[in-house]
């Protein structure tokens, strides 16, 4: 895919943004209870304030019960030439 963003804020010169980049990843159920999700992604800010935004994901779902699954979520991402990492554990109860 291709992603195109406009993003808007004061902080920027000019007050935004535009810019686009490829988009790219893959969901395979690994068995009936676990699935993965891996994508990554990369734009480039040409026009207004310039900068390069990308990310590399990896989200992981396991289903315990007919209404109750557990999430993994792990991200490594970078704007404005800093790295950050991002990682989230959740139980979700459906009712």
């Amino acid at each position: 895919f291709i992603d195109a963003t406009l993003e808007s804020t004061p902080q920027y010169t000019g007050h935004y943004a535009l810019g686009m980049g490829p988009a790219v990843g893959v969901i395979s159920d690994i068995n009936s209870n676990w699935r993965l999700n891996a994508y990554a992604r990369v734009q480039r800010f040409a026009l207004g304030e310039p900068h390069t935004v990308s990310e590399l994901s990896l989200l992981q779902r396991y289903t315990l019960g007919p209404q109750t699954t557990v999430r993994l979520e792990l991200a490594r991402k970078m704007e404005f030439d800093m790295y950050w990492s991002d990682v989230k554990f959740s139980l979700q109860q459906y009712f």
